[in-house]
């Protein structure tokens, strides 16, 4: 994930240290079950659960140098189940990153923290 780590790396010798990271980063399309392929599959979990995390690991490296800090994940419900997602694969990879920021929730002075909200129409 070359691209998230130099994004951070970048950040930081601008600003400094990291304190926060809101992570919310996400792409979908409808799609029936029989309808994604493995390369649709891959193209969701590349961004949303592999960017996430790597967004994740990599601010907590400059926030564990700090001190510490907070982290902010935002998955849509539809990792949690939700019967209103727009496809199987993408509630599949959004609960990746529910149970990513379950697996960390305080790690050496980072908090954590994970919202679900609902899909947002007009």
């Amino acid at each position: 994930m070359a691209p998230v780590r130099s994004l951070i790396d970048r950040s930081v010798e601008t600003w400094g240290p990291i304190a926060g990271l809101v992570n919310y980063a996400a792409i979908t399309r409808s799609l029936d079950f029989f309808d994604v392929d493995p390369d649709g599959w891959r193209r969701l979990f590349d961004v949303n659960a592999r960017g996430s995390f790597f967004a994740m690991q990599h601010a907590a490296r400059s926030m564990r140098a700090a001190g510490g800090g907070s982290i902010v994940n935002i998955a849509n419900i539809a990792g949690k189940g939700w019967a209103g997602a727009s496809n199987i694969a993408y509630a599949n990879v959004i609960s990746g990153v529910h149970r990513a920021s379950d697996g960390v929730v305080t790690f050496r002075g980072t908090d954590i923290t994970r919202m679900k909200p609902h899909t947002i129409s007009r």
